[in-house]
């Protein structure tokens, strides 16, 4: 792993104790980021969230996310640009969500920036 990404993982862990980074069969990694809070307009306070860290990251940044399979809206409907995932990550299911950053500098950009994007959406609540 890159000196950069190291370095970036321990920021993350140190603002979000919990954070776990797994190897995918692929050989990237997901980032799994438990007890992440969730806006009033959501079916429970907290989720797992879940993304992928490209291997050409930073140059590539980090593109869609999942939550835990069961969330949803507090009116009970399906979240917005949200679908059931096709894979099974982790040995769960997952909702993904079709969310991607609009923009993104390499050199200023890193793994909290995401991690704001991922907030951002929860924030909404729809």
């Amino acid at each position: 792993m890159l000196a950069r990404v190291e370095h970036e993982l321990e920021l993350l862990q140190a603002a979000r104790p919990g954070v776990v980074v797994h190897r995918d069969p692929s050989g990237q990694h997901l980032i799994e980021l438990p007890m992440f809070p969730l806006s009033p307009g959501w079916s429970k306070p907290t989720t797992t969230a879940l993304f992928r860290l490209p291997p050409a990251y930073p140059e590539a940044r980090p593109d869609n996310f999942w939550s835990e399979g069961d969330l949803r809206l507090a009116t009970g409907g399906m979240p917005t640009n949200c679908s059931p995932s096709s894979e099974r990550l982790l040995g769960r299911e997952w909702l993904l969500y079709s969310w991607h950053v609009t923009q993104w500098a390499p050199g200023k950009d890193d793994l909290l920036t995401y991690v704001g994007v991922i907030a951002r959406r929860f924030e909404l609540g729809q």
